[in-house]
Parts: structure tokens; C-alpha cells; sequence
């Protein structure tokens, strides 16, 4: 992976890095023109393309999307001297790989070079949260940088020797970034290994720094839902082993005769994979606001029975084993159950409560 294409309308910029990456065994080719460029690459293809943003001719964000319908394989690396969150969001969604704001550090970016012709960048982790990568990095001990994704914007938590040691999301940093990443309704993210932390704002260990993180965020979940329950009402929380006798009832009897009503083929698929894709998650089940079972074994019928008897449940927990917890939520005329293993309370307000809202999403769609 030798060939670089660099794109610019600055002719000193060109001239430079022209200059720079021939000293250091590369073969490069400027244009000025994102147009001139197009062609080139149908006619010469390239290995790597470096591309301002802001020219004239054709934006770079452009420019990439129509690289890489020519070439899928093209790894891109955007520059820009006026960068903000949301051009590197939009830069990285077209797929560039690295986000360089002028001016920069000419050794830095070879060093990007380096890294992108060992095959170190990157790939979305699809299969795995945040929680589970970082502790995957924790127990190697490795040096690396998480890049996340998002609507809300782009974000990055730095690791050594197995240890968060900085965060940053926007403005903030620290903890405060930390927290705001965890607490981010969905995105993607990846992970660049032997990446050092640019400072240090983080000391806590890790396992206690990600009990701190997840203690705050379950706070001002109760906070939220304190709220709630005060301008619905009705509506209430609830948590610890109090609803665990009426789970031992036998399903088998609970149900009887009644007919199980079923959902759609598409969104039966989209359960079994959520299913299948987290280890977690021992079972779902769903109801409708009438207590019929919709999908699932039927274990907690008469868990929503008595539910539903009390009144409408926002959201709720039962700790019915040490390592199992059942996750209930009650909300656009379903009853959500998620039977999780090994998952603290805290953590299932973050992280589950992203699947639930998934999966009501996908019932209110089917109405």
C-alpha cells in the first residue's frame, strides 16, 4: 500500500506532502482539482487518499463518496483547517479513517500511513458494546483509542496498560465525557490499538471507575423516573425481590387454553438475532396491554397479570437470582420482559434499555 492520492487547492500543501512522503518511500499524486481527481483514480487507482474539505470545485465530503464507488477498499484521510464535530461525524459516516484538523503534525500523519499499511485501522464493532471492548482492553492491558459515532457527535476514550486515562465527547472531558458516551442512544464504534492518551484526565481504576460511572447515570435515571411517576401518576417503579412469588407459577397453567397471538415474520427474526447476538440476555418476552403473550415461553404471565392488576409499570427490576435479573418495561402497549444474566441494575438501565426501546420500536412500527 504505497500509492497516495492527495487532494487540495492549496498548491503548497501539495508541494509539501508531496515532498514529504516521496522522502519516506511513497509513490504520491496531486491535484488541485477534486474533478481532475475523480479521473485519476478511475485511470490510476490508489491506495490512499488524502483530501482537504473546504475547496471550491467539490466539497471533500463529496469527493469521498464518489472515491470510493470507484474503489470500496480506498482508505481515505481528511484535512481540513476548519473543522468542527459534526464534519468529522459526516467525514468518518462516508468513510474516511483518520480526521487531521490544519495544522498538524506532518510526522503524525505518517504514522497514519504506517498504521493503515499494517492493517491497524479499523473496523465498526458490530457484536460487541463499548462495556464489553473496554473490558476486553482491560484484561489484555493494551494501549488504544475507541472512536464512537454518533448522532449527538463524535467522541473518543483513550486506554493504557488496560486503564481509561482520558475522554473526550465535544466539549467536555474526563468523567464528564465518560458519562455522556455511556449514556449515548445508540452509534458505532471502533478501535485503533497502540494509540497513546494526547493528557491524562481519568485516574480512577477501572473497575471502579466503571461502578462510579454507571452509579451517576443510574441516579439520574431515578431522577428521570421520579418525574415521570409525579406527572403520570399512576405510573411507578419498582425493584428488589418483591414480585418474585408470582413468577414460580407454572406457565403451562397460567396460560391455559388461551391462544398465543404472533407477531410479524420480520420482527420474529429481529428477536431471535437479539437473542442470539448477546449471551446476556437468557430470554424475551412480550405482551400486549391485555396480558396476551406475543413472543417468548410465557414464564411471566402471571407476573404481568399481577402487574396489570396494580397499575401501569414504567419500568422495573426483580432480582430473582444473585446473578439473574428480570427487566420489565411497560410502554406503548407492550410489555417488554428482558431475563438477564450477570447484569447489575445499573448496567441494565444503560445498556438494556437501548434493546428495549429497540424492540417497542419495532412493535409500535408493526401496529
Amino acid at each position: 500500500m504505497r500509492r497516495v492520492l492527495i487532494v487540495d487547492d492549496e498548491e503548497d500543501i501539495l508541494y509539501g506532502l508531496s515532498r514529504y512522503l516521496k522522502r519516506h518511500g511513497y509513490e504520491v499524486i496531486t491535484e488541485s482539482s477534486p474533478r481532475k481527481a475523480l479521473e485519476v483514480l478511475s485511470t490510476e487507482p490508489a491506495d490512499i487518499l488524502i483530501t482537504d474539505i473546504k475547496m471550491d470545485e467539490l466539497s471533500g465530503l463529496d469527493l469521498i463518496e464518489d472515491a470510493r464507488k470507484i474503489n470500496r477498499d480506498l482508505k481515505v484521510i481528511v484535512m481540513t483547517a476548519r473543522g468542527s464535530e459534526e464534519l468529522e461525524r459526516l467525514a468518518i459516516e462516508r468513510g474516511a479513517v483518520e480526521y487531521i484538523e490544519k495544522p498538524f503534525d506532518i510526522d503524525y500523519l505518517l504514522q497514519v500511513l504506517k498504521k493503515l499499511e499494517k492493517g491497524g485501522f479499523k473496523g465498526v464493532v458490530k457484536e460487541l458494546s463499548i462495556t464489553d471492548m473496554l473490558n476486553i482492553l482491560h484484561m489484555e492491558r493494551s494501549d488504544a483509542m475507541i472512536r464512537i459515532s454518533s448522532s449527538a457527535g463524535p467522541g473518543r476514550i483513550y486506554i493504557e496498560g488496560g486503564e481509561i486515562v482520558h475522554a473526550v465527547f465535544g466539549e467536555e472531558e474526563g468523567l464528564d465525557a465518560l458519562k455522556t458516551i455511556f449514556s449515548l442512544e445508540g452509534g458505532t464504534f471502533s478501535v485503533d490499538k497502540g494509540v497513546k492518551p494526547p493528557k491524562r484526565t481519568i485516574s480512577t481504576p477501572f473497575s471502579n471507575l466503571m461502578l462510579e460511572i454507571f452509579a451517576e447515570i443510574d441516579e439520574e435515571s431515578a431522577g428521570n423516573i421520579e418525574a415521570s411517576e409525579e406527572a403520570l401518576g399512576e405510573d411507578f417503579e419498582f425493584s428488589g425481590s418483591i414480585f418474585s412469588g408470582i413468577v414460580e407459577e407454572n406457565p403451562e397453567e397460567a396460560l391455559g387454553s388461551e391462544e398465543v397471538v404472533s407477531l410479524p415474520e420480520d420482527v420474529l427474526v429481529v428477536l431471535e438475532d437479539i437473542l442470539a447476538q448477546d449471551s446476556r440476555i437468557s430470554s424475551i418476552e412480550i405482551y400486549d396491554a391485555s396480558g396476551n403473550l406475543l413472543f417468548g415461553s410465557g414464564e411471566y404471565i402471571s407476573l404481568v397479570r399481577g402487574l396489570l392488576d396494580v397499575g401501569k409499570v414504567i419500568l422495573g427490576f426483580i432480582e430473582r437470582e444473585p446473578s439473574t435479573l428480570v427487566y420489565v418495561v411497560f410502554e406503548e402497549n407492550y410489555i417488554v420482559i428482558l431475563t438477564l444474566e450477570n447484569v447489575s441494575i445499573s448496567l441494565a438501565r444503560v445498556e438494556y434499555s437501548r434493546v428495549v426501546k429497540r424492540i417497542i420500536e419495532l412493535l409500535s412500527k408493526e401496529v
